[in-house]
This record gives structure tokens, C-alpha cells and sequence, in this order.
């Protein structure tokens, strides 16, 4: 399998286990030193100023508390633009609610997200 299905089908199974709430296949995605980067996260976490968490567990427990806050927080899985600069990936789409957001993220050799930094140009 080239590189650029790789990078689609990882994100697409990302995204559908994302939106099914499948927090424990979500962890399967992750590298061990996996962060994310949300201007969502410190409307879970008011202290995190940097809009940083790190670590595979914090990661998912942030989602966990993301999706009681928001239940209908979703991507949409039939939308995305991708494209990628070696291991350096530019993902664009749309959550169900049709306000888009912007992703960066790194996929190591192991098909894993290293880091995950997402937009929104539109409050969720």
C-alpha cells in the first residue's frame, strides 16, 4: 500500500472511531509520546493555557470529556481534503454540523499519530 493510502485509510479509521466513540481503538492510533493541540481544550481544561495535552491516556480522556460536553461533536466522514509533505500531513473537512475545521498531524513509520494539531476558524 503506497504512503497516500495509508495516510487516507489511518484517518479515516481515526475519524470513524472518533465519531463511534471507540475510545479504546482511538488509543491504537497513538505513539507514546502522542499531544494534541485544541483551542477546544481549554474549554475543558480553563488551566491549560497552551492548549496542550500530552500523553496517550490524557489525550483520550480529554475526548471523553469533549463529547460530554458537546454529544453531537462529530467529523464528518464523507468530507476531507488531504495532503502531505512526507510525514507531515494537512487535513481539511467538516464536522456534522458543517462548520470546518483544519488538522496538522505527523504519522510516524508505524502508521501512528505522533502529534495531532487542529483549527477551528468557527467555534464548535
Amino acid at each position: 500500500m503506497q504512503f497516500n493510502a495509508i495516510i487516507l485509510q489511518v484517518s479515516k479509521d481515526f475519524i470513524h472511531a472518533f465519531n463511534q466513540r471507540d475510545f479504546d481503538n482511538l488509543s491504537h492510533f497513538l505513539t507514546l509520546h502522542f499531544y494534541i493541540q485544541s483551542d477546544n481544550i481549554q474549554k475543558i481544561y480553563p488551566n491549560k493555557v497552551d492548549n496542550k495535552i500530552v500523553g496517550i491516556e490524557e489525550a483520550i480522556e480529554y475526548w471523553k470529556e469533549l463529547v460530554v460536553l458537546n454529544p453531537t461533536f462529530k467529523f464528518d466522514e464523507s468530507f476531507q481534503v488531504i495532503s502531505n509533505k512526507g510525514k507531515n500531513i494537512q487535513y481539511s473537512g467538516l464536522l456534522t454540523n458543517g462548520k470546518p475545521y483544519q488538522a496538522k498531524f505527523i504519522i510516524n513509520e508505524y502508521a501512528k499519530f505522533e502529534c495531532l494539531i487542529l483549527e477551528y476558524p468557527e467555534s464548535i
